[in-house]
């Protein structure tokens, strides 16, 4: 699918940086002209798929974050990277 081929090509500008310091804030110029690049490409792609199957784009982003919300409490969630699963009701 052509929409994970231009993910992937994101995702290749920023894989041997580090992500535990400021290294990705300063990207060249041309790195940057290539994100914005590819974000359009993603972008194009993304509103063909959600034009395909007559999804509104909006509706579904807000129906996710109510789902996410229930999914990471922010009392347990905040600053942890772990997966929703951990967060259960014998937690509390």
């Amino acid at each position: 699918m052509a929409l994970s081929v231009e993910v992937a090509e994101l995702a290749e500008i920023f894989l041997w940086k580090d992500t535990d310091d400021s290294e990705l804030l300063f990207l060249s110029a041309l790195e940057i002209t290539k994100v914005k690049e590819e974000i359009g490409d993603i972008y194009i792609y993304f509103l063909m798929l959600c034009d395909r199957f007559m999804v509104d784009p909006n509706e579904v982003a807000k129906n996710k974050l109510h789902i996410n919300q229930g999914k990471y409490p922010i009392a347990k969630a905040k600053n942890s990277s772990k997966k929703y699963t951990t967060f259960n009701k014998s937690q509390d």
